[in-house]
């Protein structure tokens, strides 16, 4: 078996900690394979504009890479919140819900 990366393994983690909304992960990760297949499309067909592009590429790493690395983390801090949540009012409700309406 291959060994994993701590940065892989960080992510694995963090997925096994939530419990009821880890969709809310895996839908953005197939938006961005969408959009990265159309995105690399229109790049390749653009023509006289590849320069163009390209420069326009490079200022947007520039100016979002500082703020992704500031930010990376905050998205899923406040999932993990909603998570916890959603798991103490499930088992409030468990507590106050008869045994018989659970079945």
């Amino acid at each position: 078996m291959a060994k994993l990366e701590p940065k892989q393994r960080t992510e694995m983690t963090r997925r096994k900690k939530l419990k009821y909304v880890d969709f809310v992960q895996v839908v953005p990760i197939y938006v961005v394979v969408c959009f990265s297949s159309v995105y690399r499309y229109a790049k390749e067909n653009s023509g006289p504009l590849k320069p163009g592009v390209r420069t326009v590429e490079d200022t947007v790493r520039t100016v979002i890479g500082p703020v992704h690395d500031k930010f990376h983390d905050v998205p899923f801090q406040l999932l993990k919140f909603v998570d916890h949540k959603i798991d103490e009012s499930l088992r409030e409700l468990d507590r106050q819900v008869p045994s018989q309406i659970h079945k």
